[in-house]
């Protein structure tokens, strides 16, 4: 602190005084306890300048000629405080010059140094901290830092927002000159927008973009599962749970007239997105499903207005456009992608077994004065009978392969990929298969002419059950069937007994 007094007594006009004393270091000391109180107190500093201006027509410029002795002064009395603060009660007449000496014990090896960008401006602010420890710090206003306690095997690690993190060896260094490169590799991305394309930064509408790395991360069995909760203001949810099931996709909320899916728009060509139906059952298949998601390059999202200027109408519920994967110049790629997986039911419902039905029902003919059925005479016979809700649901299996192979030179790429879906339903007899193919090409004559070419090629099965159907719905026929009857019987008694509604679950879904 001494050293700080004498700083601002040399480099500035000012004088400090408390307690109506001059602080001079060189002929009397001042004491902690007095610097404390000091402080403490809110004693007021009196600033007594030194008289360096000719005449009292320059007094108005005090302010501004003295600016930077001022600021000077601050730091000063900040600097006091923290040194302050530090003391003991107990150090009570321990002069300053002890309290520095016993702080400059604890500090250890020092390093300093300043962080610069790559156009030589300092960086206010930047993070510097040694590895795997919690000793590091922020550089000042000119870019310095200074961190104490440094071991030579210590790693620096240098980070800023919107620049590479750095780590450096100390080793023996003692001062560092460090240059933090701009990170500008997200906003260079290029992102598909209508019939061109723009690099982030210059985009001016809302537009949202995945990577294939995005998309395959999900085993899904179409694209619009694997981006389900991805992009924002895009709402997607699953019409059923039947393998291979259609997606509702709501960009932005929904419309009051028209449809409200998106248009879709895969590698230029824009294409339907309705679902299909299933003959023979009330579910669906996604009309999407025809695109392989390993097959996709990148995923943009035109959410806003604009996209109609290129799209017209078609455009106001929003644009997906797909970009799927092409050749590339260099050696034969061969990539083979598989996975495979089994789907439950998370939860099943609960229903009377065939001893706790045959009691109930006794109890009911009872009441009702009705003769009971002689199959029903004694319940605990009947065991536990059939759990229909067993018999209908199971785990389902669900394989998926792909195998591309893609390259070429400068001026002949290649890329050809070949999946195959094979997905079971947890509800029995539901199914959905998948086969694709996709081959292209892509010629460059010459700088102004160049040919592209793409096949395709998509098979899909699937089988449903008429789930929506209260009557015969399978699911619901499952909760109706009594539990004394066995997988392969019909009910054959008494309508006074059995309601004719009823039907035997496996059966009919094996009719479908």
């Amino acid at each position: 602190m001494r050293n700080w007094i004498k700083f601002i007594r040399r480099r500035t006009p000012f004088k400090l005084f408390f307690f109506g004393k001059q602080i001079d270091f060189i002929k009397e000391k001042v004491y902690i306890r007095g610097l404390l109180n000091f402080f403490d107190e809110s004693v007021n500093i009196n600033l007594k300048l030194k008289n360096k201006m000719n005449g009292p027509s320059k007094s108005k410029y005090y302010l501004l000629t003295h600016f930077k002795s001022m600021c000077l002064l601050v730091l000063f009395l900040l600097l006091s405080v923290s040194t302050s603060v530090g003391a003991k009660e107990k150090h009570g007449q321990e002069n300053i010059e002890n309290l520095i000496s016993s702080s400059s014990s604890q500090t250890g090896n020092k390093i300093s140094g300043v962080i610069k960008d790559v156009n030589g401006e300092v960086i206010i602010g930047a993070n510097i901290v040694i590895k795997g420890t919690t000793n590091g710090g922020i550089t000042d206003i000119d870019g310095n830092f200074e961190l104490s306690n440094v071991e030579e095997n210590d790693i620096l690690v240098v980070s800023y927002i919107g620049y590479l993190t750095q780590e450096l060896k100390v080793q023996n260094q003692r001062v560092f000159n460090i240059t933090l490169i701009g990170d500008d590799q997200i906003l260079e991305e290029v992102v598909v927008v209508g019939y061109g394309t723009q690099r982030k930064k210059e985009l001016t509408g809302s537009v949202t973009s995945l990577k294939s790395g995005d998309i395959i991360k999900v085993a899904t069995n179409s694209f619009t599962n694997s981006i389900q909760g991805k992009i924002p203001g895009v709402q997607i949810n699953q019409s059923s749970g039947a393998p291979g099931a259609g997606a509702s996709v709501r960009i932005r909320g929904v419309g009051t007239t028209g449809g409200n899916e998106p248009l879709y728009v895969v590698d230029g060509l824009p294409i339907g997105g309705s679902n299909m139906s299933i003959s023979g059952s009330g579910d669906n298949v996604s009309g999407l499903s025809i695109i392989n998601p390993n097959d996709i390059e990148s995923i943009e999202v035109l959410k806003d207005a604009a996209a109609a200027a290129i799209y017209g109408a078609r455009a106001a519920n929003g644009v997906i456009i797909i970009t799927t994967k092409r050749g590339s110049e260099g050696l034969a790629k061969v990539n083979y992608n598989t996975y495979v997986g089994v789907q439950q039911l998370w939860k099943k419902p609960k229903f009377l077994n065939a001893t706790q039905f045959a009691t109930l029902a006794n109890e009911l003919y009872a009441n009702s004065g009705m003769d009971p059925i002689e199959e029903f005479a004694n319940p605990e016979s009947l065991g536990k009978g059939t759990d229909w809700i067993d018999a209908v649901f199971k785990d389902a299996f669900m394989q998926n392969h792909d195998l591309s192979i893609s390259g070429g030179t400068k001026n002949a790429k290649a890329s050809l990929s070949l999946g195959y879906l094979d997905q079971d339903g947890t509800l029995i007899e539901t199914w959905y298969k998948r086969y694709t193919g996709r081959l292209t090409v892509d010629l460059v004559a010459n700088d102004y002419l160049k040919f592209g070419s793409t096949l395709a090629f998509t098979h899909t099965g699937a089988k449903g059950q008429r789930n929506s159907d209260l009557r015969i719905g399978i699911f619901n026929l499952a909760q109706q069937m009594y539990p004394n009857l066995g997988i392969d019987d019909v009910i054959d008694d008494s309508a006074k007994y059995f309601t004719s509604q009823a039907d035997n679950p496996v059966l009919r879904a094996k009719i479908y």
